[in-house]
């Protein structure tokens, strides 16, 4: 007979198998349960409802999505100069899986009209935990222009922000790479 945590394990299996290609509100209990082959009863056990189940997916997802990007980043770029980038390689091999149907937190806020919502709650924790994510400064760690921390992402996005409020004035990291882009656009054509 398998284990509680075992049986816990398929239902989480299914539910994000289900939810994540089908979606939230298209899934129903009855087939998750019969997905994951337990009882009404177990599954009710360890889900007191849809919504914490989705709760968990979602939870579950944040862990798995943000282990698989530190490990490909890592595999992708031992040197930690270079994984702002690689960061970029990695999502693009993702975006690349047949598999792919956009993000699963996006795709939940898309689906739960409700602001408060239990799944929205879980939707702003993973997107506080990315947003906190610092990617290593490029030339080991010094402040930038303006005297603040953080890595070349954060640096761009601050960039991206000053552009707007300037009327597109070209900043330092970001401005550089989208106007090397844009040239590299206008030499192809």
């Amino acid at each position: 007979m398998p284990t509680q945590s075992a049986a816990r394990e398929r239902v989480l299996d299914a539910a994000s198998e289900l939810f994540y290609r089908e979606g939230i509100r298209a899934v129903g209990i009855d087939t998750i349960i019969a997905r994951a082959g337990v009882a009404k009863m177990t599954f009710y056990h360890h889900f007191k409802s849809k919504d914490l189940l989705v709760v968990e997916f979602l939870r579950r997802r944040d862990e798995r999505w943000r282990r698989w990007l530190a490990e490909t980043v890592e595999r992708l770029s031992p040197d930690p100069r270079e994984r702002p980038l690689a960061i970029f390689d990695a999502l693009a091999g993702r975006f690349a899986n047949p598999d792919y149907r956009g993000c699963a937190f996006i795709n939940t806020v898309a689906e739960t009209a409700d602001p408060g919502h239990a799944a929205r709650h879980a939707v702003l924790e993973h997107v506080g935990a990315h947003a906190r994510l610092r990617a290593p400064p490029v030339g080991g760690g010094g402040p930038c222009r303006r005297g603040r921390r953080g890595g070349p992402v954060r640096r761009a996005h601050a960039v991206d922000r000053r552009r707007a409020r300037h009327g597109g004035a070209r900043g330092h990291a970001g401005g550089r790479i989208r106007g090397e882009a844009h040239r590299h656009e206008a030499i192809s054509s």
